[in-house]
């Protein structure tokens, strides 16, 4: 299958850092007990340790207070657990289908060649990511790095 990526939209209008923390609350507790229940079925834990102490320890969503990879990991959670199967599932709208990388490759040797940083900079943005916090990439996680938000 390979890398993909995938376009998100959020059904409310907002945008997602506006509806990441907005819904932050109901995602903490339905990600807290999914994992407590995980362990006491599965004896399996189903998060990572760094986001459930940040979320035991953490009632609102300080975009600031995470590092980055921390608050990178959350958003993975956040869109590809809590909303696409979980109490979240009718926050975001997958736009069209998942894309190959393979697809995009000779693109990326075309603008790579034309040493335009801008270009280059915009075009970044498809191939790794954004962080949610500022304009940096968005930190791999687990093989996961290609998230393009409105």
């Amino acid at each position: 299958m390979g890398k993909r990526i995938a376009f998100y939209e959020m059904k409310n209008g907002q945008s997602l850092k506006e509806t990441f923390v907005e819904n932050y609350s109901s995602f903490k507790d339905w990600t807290l007990n999914q994992n407590k229940d995980s362990i006491e079925k599965y004896d399996e834990q189903i998060i990572s340790y760094g986001i459930e102490k940040f979320l035991e320890s953490n009632n609102e969503l300080d975009l600031l207070k995470p590092e980055q990879k921390l608050l990178d990991e959350l958003l993975t959670e956040f869109l590809l657990v809590y909303c696409d199967y979980g109490k979240g599932s009718g926050l975001v709208k997958l736009i069209g289908p998942l894309i190959s990388t393979y697809n995009y490759e000779k693109s990326f040797k075309i603008i790579a060649r034309q040493k335009n940083k801008t270009l280059s900079d915009i075009w970044n943005i498809l191939k790794v990511g954004r962080s949610l916090r500022n304009d940096n990439d968005f930190t791999v996680i687990d093989g996961i790095e290609y998230f393009k938000y409105e």
